[in-house]
């Protein structure tokens, strides 16, 4: 562990309950400033664990993937596309509305290629239960490669247990992707990492892949660093929009049986109409035609 007081970032889609869990787990100890050149307010609290751990939470805002659309978002990527900035946590709690638990898991799944160890947090237990929703917690752990659990940011059920595990999440030395998760890279992306390993140290495969597809507004870049970067890109036919719906395809397709397989069936009620909106919007093949608009 750090010497300093690990930090811990709080993550999830913009209304997974995010802030309310926030709120439980640090009560008054909060403060709120801004990030750095942004107006958008940084909240931050002290965390009290087991053990007698002192850890900075740090809430960073609502996404729902790398690829962002709006402010709020390029403030995440900034701040865990580059190893050791002010905001790179050391651990990761990511919050998912356990009731929307597919649409949720894209980001969850960019997240575990970073290799900073990640804590899967499944809110909205009260209403999982009212809905009759299960899933089986020791297969979702299982096979997304992180320790999960279910909680509720509206009753604080869960929350003793999740500092409990977040103790032993930031006692465990950061490793890499899992395998079971790890995004497979396209020929091109596997062609320009090699070009920019000597050039950025310490980021992992996935972080130059996003180095690529963001160098355009990445604000802590140096012109020679954006210049090398670009040079990778026009070596290797690095495609930004094309691999952005390759990457986007492939782990849906990854995680969806995940979630499908470890759902009690017997819980499921008939999806609403939004519910199949979604599913077709986010179909493999419609999908993609839809992003691409």
């Amino acid at each position: 562990m750090p010497e300093q007081e690990p930090k811990i970032a709080l993550i999830g889609n913009p209304n997974s309950g995010k802030t309310s869990i926030f709120n439980q787990l640090t009560g008054l100890q909060q403060k709120v400033g801004n990030f750095p050149g942004v107006t958008v307010d940084k909240k931050t609290g002290t965390l009290e664990l087991p053990g007698g751990i002192r850890a900075e939470l740090i809430d960073l805002p609502g996404a729902y993937s790398f690829y962002p659309t709006s402010k709020d978002e390029k403030l995440v990527v900034q701040s865990l596309v580059q190893p050791g900035n002010d905001n790179y946590p050391d651990a990761i709690v990511y919050i998912a509305d356990v009731t929307k638990l597919e649409k949720h898991l894209l980001l969850f799944s960019q997240l575990k290629d970073l290799g900073i160890p990640v804590l899967l947090a499944l809110n909205m237990a009260d209403v999982a239960e009212q809905e009759g929703l299960q899933y089986d917690l020791d297969k979702l752990s299982q096979k997304l490669g992180a320790p999960t659990l279910l909680l509720s940011g509206r009753s604080g059920e869960g929350m003793t247990q999740l500092k409990t595990m977040l103790a032993a999440l930031l006692a465990q030395p950061a490793s890499g992707p899992v395998d079971s998760t790890q995004y497979r890279l396209s020929p091109e992306e596997a062609k320009l990492i090699p070009q920019l390993q000597d050039k950025f140290p310490g980021y992992t495969p996935y972080q130059l892949v996003l180095l690529a597809h963001h160098v355009k507004w990445l604000p802590f870049l140096s012109p020679l660093q954006k210049e090398q970067i670009e040079e990778a890109i026009s070596n290797s036919g690095f495609q930004d929009l094309q691999l952005q719906v390759y990457e986007t395809m492939q782990r849906y397709d990854q995680f969806t049986p995940i979630v499908q397989q470890a759902r009690d069936k017997d819980g499921d009620q008939s999806a609403s109409f939004t519910d199949r909106l979604d599913d077709l919007l986010t179909n493999r093949f419609f999908g993609p035609v839809v992003f691409l608009a």
